[in-house]
């Protein structure tokens, strides 16, 4: 009865107080409305309550009313950061007979009588069940009466018993790590409850997936950049694979000038610099290991990737966050996430991407065809008393007179697109969650005739077969089809005179131009073509066995296939085969297949105990094991008589001592692995990875090796000094040091293999003869990392900072070796190479303006790293030697120990004589001379930029946000082979930059760029410092505007969310250096768009 009296007490004199709010509102209708969730920080010491309300209204606007004799009694110290009214509150009144409510922009305070804790609450018992949104049981919830320390917790099927009062005020409050709190009203109807708790999206940016587990970043010590979609749609919703890099401080993707915007040409990606002394055939042994779903995929599979289902991608890049990968961590790891089942009701939702692109040619200023016939008089090639020469020069003469001017460098391109369909349903019930993905992908490039054209499903299901046990299916289907364009090379065009037409007079296509010259537009007429497909299937099936509360055992079992085939067909019509003498030997088609097989399991032991308040232990252990076949076949087929018909069964043969090919490579690898992190007082932590991994790669005494880490942190933060600062946020201090490998080469480097030939017959049968030379003694490339770390963040998060310093050595580098001749190879793989790269990373953020309806913020990343050659073999100071001597037009790479890897080695010039016209070189030893000698090249710039990075401002009004992505290089140099080879070391018979005539040393006293044109074709395999500029520029990658309709409106369309952008792609950039951009295949630029409801 008394427990009743005092409740309806309660009851009147919230009625009052409440009524008074209201008349209170009506005076102040224009007062700024504030919302229960926004934030602010609090400092106070030894404050009563009346200057706490005070300091509070200040902050926020909201009207505080109380009763003075209720409230000054009591005093309050501490400090907030980033809380809501109500969780200050919540947090002050703990021990005090005090509550709250809050009604539009007022808070009612009132007295309650104090209730003894610690005695037995009588009541009414209530029960129920606590799941996340996947409808998982949640063990280990807390679960408190609100204004008490009464409570209790979840067992392990999620359940809980609790007796609270009998009272229309009481209220239980769920919380639970990386899940938002909720509140529940008890009725007096009701005592069984199913509680769903979400997942907090700031929770979701403080862990880090690795692939085999998610760790919280405030107790990890790698090196990690975190992106969620949304991030990389900002940047690119086209180009997932430019987009992460540009997001990820020390990633770059290397920008291939030859390929352009090529859709079939894939990117190639670098982490910290290349660990690998790559030469031209092991391009991707410095490329990162990628993970989806925790299945390894290919940079083919990442760039063909549907942008729309991916949830979030983490980037690790030191050896802590790597080192549970092994062999395979080296070059960092990318991992992806696809999007989750967020909801019970069944979602749709849509994604309609796409971009229109034409041709970038700006970089582009090609002569006339008045000027080309100008300059070719000038270069001496016409000698007018010969007749041929006389009238041939008048016949262009004539031709141009009647306004014969082709643009040729229009002739094989077009107007570009891409469109990108996706469609997406999730829900769940009975026990079921399920996600289907579709979706189909066009891409059509600036070149004539040539596509990429993806279909992609993904299928999810999980089934909780009971509280303990999950079980989990997951199938995803790929079938790609790509063409090159029959055009050729772009090129191939661009040298071709303007005052040559295509067409003959009866509107025939030239065979022949000027010169002897192929028509390239007979070529891409005649019937070549280069295509193929690609199929992929993925099948995953895991499990998850909630066994004891804080230990689980989850495990893996994946088959991956593909299947492709490609193939390129020269038509028997073709320029190339002209000198053919029979029918047999015109026309080619070279057809390679391969099929791709791969087994894999994963197993590992979760388990997590708090140690009262102060420790926090976390245990992961387990193994994985794979096998992969690859198996292909190949031949060139030659003989066809006509271009249609192409098919194999009508080649005459394959060619004179040749035989279709073949190869089955199978490897193997397992590594058991363990990794533990301890968490004392939230402050300090610990963090340490063990792997054994095996390899049949290796020889039998090298095929295990061990891969490890150990990192230590302190978040300085939660230091007692530290809480002083009301600005600081988080100030972490992270250090680990780890050893991981690399194992991207070919399966049979340990052993010799051979190759039969039916040419090789004898008495016993077919021989054989060595194809590779093994080392048996050959061991796995070692990488070991230091990296120290700092992250910090101000003002409730408006200022953020992750900086990184790091140091990476990678011993036993696998390089080719020199062997005598005699043993049938000239070169074997062999650990002699080691090479280092050093440098910093920064990733900062900056919230600059926030009001109700407008806000702008700055993101700015870079990286610096120094790359340096400590170690060659004398296979590649053999190759330094032929490499050195190469006659093309830019100097190749050299391993040079002491240098880097990307240094530009050339003869260094002191410029051209005014009085000659002729170079001037500098020898080594610095003395003068007029003579070339190769001998003389040293290091004269470095392609890798001393800072690169990325800067996005963002700008937002209401459902308006318009974001900017750039990118800048600044300190590297670059030789520039337009400069080297279509301005001064031309051919006169090809059409050149406009450079080249104008700019050329003429009259003694000229002081120009560039040497005189009589002496130019002499000096194609010249390389000199003078084409050697500095490379600074700042692109503007992507502009876009979009808007978020609200979802009031939306509700009503039957819309859950609708969002639609439009932006320009490429539109500008600032460069200190004009070169051609896309040689072999133009680059682009264009119009995106995106339109993605949700229903």
């Amino acid at each position: 009865m008394k427990f009743l009296c005092r409740n309806l007490i309660w009851i009147m004199i919230k009625i009052k107080l409440v009524f008074l709010v209201l008349i209170l509102g009506f005076s102040s209708l224009n007062a700024k409305v504030w919302s229960q969730q926004d934030r602010i920080d609090l400092v106070f010491e030894n404050m009563n309550m009346v200057q706490l309300f005070e300091q509070i209204q200040q902050k926020t606007n909201l009207k505080f009313v109380f009763n003075h004799e209720d409230v000054q009694k009591y005093t309050v110290s501490g400090k907030v950061h980033y809380k809501t009214v109500s969780e200050i509150l919540d947090l002050v009144f703990a021990d005090k007979p005090l509550r709250y409510e809050i009604t539009s922009d007022h808070v009612v305070i009132f007295y309650v009588q104090r209730q003894d804790d610690e005695k037995k609450v009588t009541g009414v018992k209530v029960k129920g069940t606590v799941t996340d949104e996947e409808g998982i049981p949640l063990p280990g919830v807390t679960v408190m009466i609100k204004w008490t320390s009464i409570g209790t917790a979840t067992d392990i099927d999620g359940k809980f018993n609790l007796e609270v009062p009998q009272s229309d005020t009481t209220k239980l409050v769920f919380s639970f790590v990386g899940m938002q709190s909720y509140e529940l009203k008890i009725s007096k109807k009701k005592t069984e409850y199913n509680i769903v708790l979400k997942s907090d999206s700031k929770a979701l940016e403080d862990v880090v997936v690795t692939g085999f587990f998610t760790k919280k970043k405030d107790s990890f010590t790698g090196s990690v950049k975190t992106m969620t979609v949304e991030e990389i749609k900002a940047v690119s919703n086209t180009n997932l694979v430019a987009a992460i890099s540009m997001l990820t401080p020390g990633m770059r993707m290397v920008e291939n000038n030859a390929f352009g915007s090529n859709p079939n040409r894939m990117p190639e990606i670098v982490i910290r610099g290349t660990s690998s002394l790559s030469t031209e055939g092991d391009e991707s042994a410095n490329q990162p290991v990628i993970m989806l779903d925790g299945v390894e995929i290919t940079m083919r599979d990442l760039y063909d990737l549907d942008i729309n289902d991916i949830e979030r991608v983490d980037v690790l890049k030191d050896a802590s966050a790597t080192a549970l990968y092994g062999e395979k961590a080296a070059n960092g790891v990318i991992v992806i996430e696809r999007k989750r089942v967020l909801n019970d009701k069944l979602r749709l939702s849509y994604n309609l991407d796409g971009s229109l692109e034409v041709p970038d040619l700006r970089s582009y200023d090609y002569l006339d065809a008045k000027d080309k016939l100008e300059f070719e008089r000038l270069a001496g090639l016409y000698n007018f008393e010969l007749l041929n020469d006389f009238e041939e020069y008048n016949r262009k003469k004539i031709l141009i007179s009647k306004g014969m001017d082709t643009d040729w460098m229009s002739k094989p391109l077009r107007s570009g697109y891409s469109i990108n369909n996706s469609i997406g349903a999730s829900g769940r019930g009975n026990g079921m969650t399920y996600r289907l993905n579709a979706n189909m992908r066009n891409v059509k490039g600036v070149m004539k005739k040539d596509y990429r054209n993806t279909v992609g499903l993904t299928m999810f299901l999980s089934y909780h077969v009971d509280n303990k046990v999950t079980v989990s299916f997951q199938s995803s289907f790929t079938d790609l089809k790509w063409k090159e364009s029959p055009y050729g090379k772009f090129s191939d065009y661009v040298v071709v005179n303007p005052y040559d037409s295509p067409y003959d007079e009866y509107g025939r296509l030239n065979k022949s131009l000027s010169w002897n010259m192929a028509n390239p537009l007979y070529e891409a007429e005649c019937g070549n073509y280069n295509e193929g497909t690609n199929r992929t299937f993925t099948n995953s099936l895991s499990f998850r066995w909630d066994v004891l509360p804080g230990f689980f055992i989850n495990g893996t079992g994946t088959i991956v296939t593909w299947k492709e085939r490609k193939e390129i067909f020269t038509s028997p019509e073709s320029k190339v085969f002209e000198d053919a003498t029979s029918r047999s030997e015109q026309g080619s088609l070279y057809v390679y297949n391969e099929r791709y097989l791969k087994y894999e399991g994963k197993f590992f032991l979760n388990y997590a105990r708090n140690f009262g308040e102060k420790l926090l232990l976390t245990l992961h252990g387990g193994f994985d094991i794979s096998k992969s076949t690859t198996t292909t076949d190949a031949y060139t087929a030659y003989g066809f008589y006509k271009p249609e018909l192409h098919a194999p069964n009508f080649a005459a043969g394959f060619g004179e001592g040749k035989r279709p090919s073949g190869s089955d490579d199978i490897s193997t690898s397992v590594g058991p692995f363990v990794n533990a992190n301890l968490i004392v007082l939230n402050r300090y932590f610990v963090d340490g990875s063990f792997r054994r991994s095996g390899s049949s790669k290796f020889g039998d005494e090298n095929r295990f090796a061990p891969f490890w880490s150990v990192g230590a942190g302190w978040n300085i933060h939660n230091e007692e000094f530290a809480t002083r600062f009301g600005w600081l946020n988080t100030l972490r201090l992270r250090y680990s040091y780890g050893v991981t490998g690399n194992v991207n080469y070919s399966p049979y480097q340990a052993v010799t293999t051979y190759v039969y030939n039916g040419d090789n017959f004898y008495l016993h049968g077919i021989g054989a003869i060595p194809k590779t030379m093994g080392n048996k003694d050959l061991k796995w490339d070692l990488t070991k990392e230091h990296n120290i770390g700092l992250n910090a963040e101000f003002l409730n998060g408006r200022f953020s900072a992750v900086l990184d310093y790091y140091v990476k050595t990678t011993d036993d580098v696998l390089v080719d070796m020199s062997v005598p001749p005699s043993v049938g190879e000239t070169m074997v793989r062999a650990n002699l190479g080691q090479v280092r790269n050093s440098g910093f990373e920064f990733d900062i953020s900056a919230l600059i303006v926030v009001t109700k309806d407008w806000r702008f913020s700055l993101k700015v990343n870079g990286d610096h790293n120094k790359n340096k050659i400590l170690g060659i073999s004398n296979g590649l100071a053999k190759y330094n030697e032929e490499a050195n001597a190469d006659g093309s037009s830019a100097p190749k790479i050299l391993y040079t120990e002491g240098e880097s890897e990307s240094a530009i080695y050339a003869v260094r010039s002191a410029g051209i004589n005014p009085a000659t016209g002729q170079e001037v070189f500098i020898k080594k030893n610095g003395a003068w001379t007029l003579e070339y000698d190769l001998n003389d090249k040293v290091v004269v710039g470095d392609t890798e930029p001393w800072l690169k990075g990325a800067f996005f401002p963002m700008l937002s009004y209401k459902g308006w946000q318009m974001t900017l992505a750039f990118e800048y290089n600044f300190g590297g140099q670059i030789y520039n082979l337009t400069r080297a080879k279509n301005v001064e070391n031309v051919n006169p018979r090809n059409n050149v930059d406009r450079r080249a005539f104008e700019q050329r040393w003429k009259n003694v006293n000229d002081v120009p760029p560039y040497l005189d044109i009589a002496n130019a074709s002499d000096r194609e395999n010249y390389h000199t410092s003078r084409f050697v500029e500095d490379d600074n520029n700042v692109i503007c990658r992507n502009i876009e505007l979009s808007y978020e309709f609200n979802s009031e409106i939306l509700k009503k369309a039957g819309f859950k969310r609708l969002r639609i952008s439009a932006g320009m792609k490429d539109p500008f950039r600032m460069s200190t250096v004009k070169f051609e951009r896309g040689t072999d295949y133009p680059f682009s630029r264009g119009f995106t768009f995106s339109i993605s409801p949700t229903f």
